[in-house]
């Protein structure tokens, strides 16, 4: 003898198990979508509580490459301006693991927030400020002045691995000014 649900047959509780095993379904998938789609805009740290201080970056901010060692390049597309040739530019480098703080070493950080020109046809860069950051935002190292000289891409220590992608990122911010 069948046992009847609340609502009737056990067909229908079986209809209705089966629209909320394929509800939860779309569900899943449609979350897993927009993460895939909106990742590049840190949708995977708003769905993941993350508590760094990585989270609390603004939409502004592209992505510009993953790199070695859990590197995360970010620039922020509404700080970019062009003048004479080049283009002055805030970038944010996001470290999987923290690093000791250059002159000391007790301090560690995971994020690196520099303002830059960059002039990518003459392949070269001039530091202008940077900061260095816990991964709650504290700041813990940098107040780096500007440099008045230009160094060629090769000579700089972030060298090509982040200035190709970082002109091609420029190069679509530009064009949908």
């Amino acid at each position: 003898m069948a046992v009847e649900s609340r609502t009737g047959s056990p067909i229908e509780g079986a209809r209705r198990v089966r629209r909320i095993a394929v509800l939860l379904i779309v569900i899943v998938l449609g979350v897993w979508l927009y993460v895939a789609i909106m990742g590049v805009r840190g949708a995977s740290s708003r769905l993941h509580s993350d508590t760094r201080a990585i989270a609390e970056r603004s939409p502004n901010w592209i992505l510009v490459t993953r790199g070695q060692q859990g590197l995360t390049v970010w620039l922020d597309s509404s700080r970019v301006s062009v003048d004479s040739g080049f283009a002055r530019i805030e970038v944010r480098m996001e470290y999987g693991e923290p690093l000791p703080v250059p002159h000391d070493t007790t301090k560690r950080f995971s994020i690196a927030e520099s303002e830059m020109d960059v002039n990518c046809s003459g392949r070269r860069i001039r530091d202008r400020e940077g900061k260095l950051l816990t991964a709650r935002g504290e700041q813990v190292g940098g107040g780096m002045g500007p440099s008045p000289t230009w160094t060629s891409f090769e000579q700089h220590p972030l060298s090509d691995y982040f200035f190709a992608p970082l002109c091609r990122t420029l190069g679509t911010v530009n064009s949908e000014r």
